[in-house]
């Protein structure tokens, strides 16, 4: 665990801007308040590609997406947002509907895969991002606690085709990153 707390200055004013990093084997979690806005660098440096693609819901987007899609068109990257209906269901046709879209956009196997949303959205990513191009770089962003506690740990992702049979995979990130201010946000 390496907990960070940094100095920063903002009109004349010395602010404190705490942080987590945890190294979770093969990945890094990071626990920060408002880091959407500043993710791109991040993320390009944890999963270098040629474009990003989000996937989310439509309520996830009307407050989130704004956020990360300005920091990675500040830096002139490519990337690309797909807003599920809300109340999606974790499906083979929902699995495919976000293959078929990426493939029209022209995702290959250079492209990062970001999911941003609940732990629907991170199933359905982590699935996708195994299948897609023989396997594609994933960022979790959870934006709810389930889904925070749920991305914490190395864990898999399933969909259920039958009432025996699922298919699956383990989710392996490049990296989690948790922005607790998205916890503001949920319903009460």
């Amino acid at each position: 665990w390496n907990w960070a707390v940094r100095m920063r200055r903002v009109n004349g004013k010395v602010e404190e801007k705490e942080g987590m990093a945890i190294y979770a084997g093969s990945f890094t979690i990071v626990i920060e308040s408002g880091v959407l806005s500043s993710l791109a660098t991040r993320i390009i440096r944890c999963a270098p590609s040629r474009q990003y693609v989000v996937i989310t819901d439509r309520n996830v987007a009307k407050l989130h997406v704004d956020s990360l899609t300005s920091s990675f068109k500040s830096i002139n990257r490519k990337i690309f947002v797909h807003a599920l209906p809300p109340g999606v269901t974790k499906t083979r046709r929902t699995k495919q509907e976000i293959e078929d879209w990426m493939a029209s956009v022209g995702c290959g196997s250079d492209t990062c895969l970001i999911a941003l949303g609940g732990g629907l959205i991170q199933d359905l990513c982590g699935i996708v991002a195994k299948s897609f191009s023989m396997g594609i770089p994933l960022i979790e962003i959870p934006t709810t606690l389930v889904g925070m506690l749920g991305c914490s740990i190395r864990h898999n992702s399933e969909l259920k085709i039958s009432e025996t049979a699922v298919i699956g995979a383990d989710v392996d990130p490049k990296a989690v990153f948790i922005d607790l201010d998205t916890l503001k946000t949920l319903p009460l």
